[in-house]
C-alpha cells in the first residue's frame, strides 16, 4: 500500500507535493467531495427521468392519463388523496376533500375544499373553491377545471418574485 501512495504521490503537481499534511487531506477532501456531489446529481438526473408525472384529464368526452406539462387551462381534471395540483384551478366537484397548502399560506392543517362561491379579493387561504400548483391532496376527491398554469398561477407569482434580485448595495460591492 505504500507504493501506490508513493505511485499516486508522484502523478501530483509539485505545488501539492509542497503542502502539509493537513492541507493535503484538505485538498483531498474537496476534490472527493465534489466527487460525490458530480454522482449524486447524475444519480438524481436518472431517477427524474424515470418519474413521469401524469394527470386524469377529461378531453374529447374521454378520461386520458396526461403529462403534467401538456395540462391547459379549461382542463377538466379528476384528483384524489396524494395528487399533487398541477395549476390553479376551480373546484367543480368535491367528496370530503381537503388539501395541504401550507407551501402557499403556512397553515399547519389541512384546508377543506369545496364548490362554492367566494369573493374575489378573498385571500389564499379563504379560497374555499380554488386548488393551488404546488399544493397536494391529503384526502378525498375532486373533479377541477384548470385556470392558470406555470407563472400565471400563485405559486408562480411567488417564485417570480423570490427570483428578483435586489439591487446590489454599496457594501456588497
Amino acid at each position: 500500500e505504500a507504493g501506490k501512495a508513493k505511485e499516486a504521490e508522484a502523478l501530483l503537481p509539485p505545488t501539492f507535493k509542497k503542502l502539509d499534511k493537513a492541507a493535503k487531506r484538505h485538498v483531498i477532501h474537496r476534490n472527493t467531495a465534489s466527487n460525490h456531489k458530480s454522482k449524486l446529481a447524475k444519480a438524481v438526473a436518472s431517477l427524474l427521468a424515470l418519474v413521469h408525472v401524469t394527470a386524469e384529464v377529461r378531453r374529447d368526452g374521454r378520461m386520458l392519463e396526461v403529462p403534467v406539462r401538456e395540462i391547459v387551462p379549461g382542463d377538466v381534471i379528476t384528483l384524489s388523496a396524494g395528487s399533487s395540483i398541477p395549476g390553479d384551478g376551480i373546484v367543480l366537484e368535491s367528496k370530503d376533500l381537503f388539501v395541504d397548502q401550507a407551501t402557499l399560506t403556512g397553515e399547519t392543517y389541512p384546508a377543506e375544499k369545496s364548490p362554492s362561491v367566494v369573493s374575489a379579493t378573498a385571500s389564499l387561504s379563504q379560497r374555499t373553491n380554488s386548488l393551488f400548483m404546488g399544493t397536494h391532496i391529503v384526502s378525498g376527491h375532486a373533479k377541477v377545471v384548470i385556470a392558470q398554469i406555470g407563472k400565471d398561477t400563485e405559486f408562480g407569482r411567488i417564485a417570480g418574485h423570490v427570483m428578483l434580485r435586489p439591487p446590489e448595495t454599496e457594501f456588497e460591492r
